[in-house]
């Protein structure tokens, strides 16, 4: 209500206010602001540009492999590929571009980090720091969004040996609210157009969906967020190898 911004179909520089963002704040404060994967709202809720150049010193990327969020490559019993929601990839390798968008996202990162890195001048040039690490010229704001647990749940498929489905357990409370308005339920659209979700001919909009599934479902969101954990610990990791770490506030 304070924005009055109810929707992601207009960008809210022009129907809520001419806001300054994050990133916009450290770049018009003389940082290097940079935007990878999923940080804006794509499409018209940043104005097809992720705001850039308001927010961002260079074009956000966007992982490639991305274009194929809805793209059938899960495999199915029938030996064919289908739009699945429940898509686990045992060969990265073969699927389309040959990797994945937050795998990419987090190479990107990487690939930024060591570029900011080779630019930073040695310790020696600032003597009174000797031990923090690199300097870089300039300060820099990253920010780094990756797409999953979000549906659908495509990610390399060892993750799901973190969540065996016999130790995965049911909603503590898979019940409506009494006295909800219909207004207020969301009918997953979005997942009902899922090939192996529309198999099922769970009924329109309450319908509950069958409990072996609703547990495959908790297993494989599990397993997605743990694979965006894995990425995320990979850029962390090299922020460290690359001695940035000490000079670098993250915020999860």
């Amino acid at each position: 209500d304070t924005t009055r911004l109810y929707d992601f179909y207009s960008y809210w520089r022009d129907a809520a206010g001419n806001f300054t963002t994050l990133p916009q704040h450290f770049k018009e404060n003389g940082y290097f602001a940079a935007s990878i994967g999923k940080v804006f709202h794509p499409g018209i809720a940043s104005n097809h540009t992720d705001d850039y150049p308001l927010s961002w010193s260079v074009p956000a990327y966007h992982p490639p492999t991305q274009k194929y969020k809805d793209a059938k490559m899960c495999p199915g019993i029938d030996g064919q590929l289908h739009m699945y929601l429940l898509c686990p990839i045992h060969n990265i390798s073969a699927a389309p571009g040959g990797s994945l968008p937050d795998i990419e996202s987090a190479d990107y990162a990487v690939d930024l980090l060591q570029e900011i890195h080779k630019n930073s001048p040695p310790n020696a040039e600032r003597p009174l720091m000797p031990d923090d690490g690199p300097v870089p010229r300039e300060p820099f704001f990253v920010g780094l969004g990756f797409h999953k647990p979000h549906v659908p749940f495509k990610f390399p498929a060892e993750f799901l040996d973190l969540y065996p489905l016999d130790k995965v357990a049911p909603p503590s409370d898979p019940y409506l609210p009494a006295h909800m308005p219909a207004v207020a339920y969301e009918p997953w659209t979005s997942l009902r157009r899922r090939e192996d979700v529309a198999e099922l001919n769970a009924s329109f909009p309450f319908g509950p969906l069958p409990a072996d599934f609703q547990l495959k479902i908790r297993q494989h969101y599990h397993a997605a967020a743990s694979y965006s954990d894995a990425m995320l610990g990979r850029v962390l990791d090299e922020l460290d190898a690359l001695g940035l770490s000490n000079r670098t506030i993250v915020t999860l």
